[in-house]
């Protein structure tokens, strides 16, 4: 039985290829679910306008209950600015990591640790 010998420059080699491919099929799935949230996001928006015109049409017309009111646009920004502003750290922190783990798995192709 014949041991076949492997180059360490293709094992390196190999290994960079698997790192890209990864690489390529995350850049995919984070595509992906950008593309699932934006159609989320909306549909969110269109709900929240319609309900804020009920309720403004229910003001009008005098069937809303005492002291029932709209949701101001200021109220609006504030509320969305928290979420983003949220959505943004977590994104950010994600990205960081997936940062970290590809320079270290590129340090670790080139022959570094």
């Amino acid at each position: 039985m014949a041991i076949e010998w492997v180059r360490p420059a293709s094992i390196v080699h190999n290994f960079c290829y698997l790192i890209l491919i990864t690489a390529n099929r995350d850049h995919i799935q984070i595509k992906q679910g950008l593309n699932r949230r934006k159609g989320g996001h909306n549909g969110l928006v269109k709900s929240y306008e319609k309900l804020r015109q009920e309720t403004q049409s229910l003001i009008t017309a005098g069937k809303a209950p005492c002291g029932g009111q709209v949701p101001l646009e200021l109220q609006r920004c504030k509320e969305e600015t928290e979420r983003l502003n949220h959505e943004r750290m977590t994104m950010h922190l994600w990205l960081q990591a997936e940062k970290d783990e590809l320079s270290y798995a590129s340090s670790i192709g080139q022959g570094s640790s």
